[in-house]
């Protein structure tokens, strides 16, 4: 609830989008997790790396967040999240 708040208030903050991704994912709702995480992928493309080493996309959802990565273009490896954004 507190993170659906924060996004509705700051909707440029990829934290919180790519939180709630992580967090629908394990709810099981695997296209409202994906739409959040392309939408923070667009806000902070360093999430993208992020992404690839959370274990909360594990499983069939890492074939998604590979395609979404793929369709999101290239991040330097070396690219650091901020974890300020």
């Amino acid at each position: 609830m507190i993170l659906l708040e924060a996004v509705e208030r700051i909707p440029t903050a990829a934290i919180f989008h790519y939180n709630l991704a992580c967090y629908e994912c394990l709810l099981g709702d695997a296209e409202v997790s994906k739409a959040r995480l392309q939408h923070a992928f667009k806000l902070e493309p360093a999430y993208r790396m992020k992404a690839l080493e959370d274990e909360d996309f594990g499983g069939d959802f890492s074939k998604t967040v590979m395609v979404l990565i793929r369709r999101c273009g290239r991040v330097n490896q070396f690219q650091k999240v901020n974890p300020l954004a």
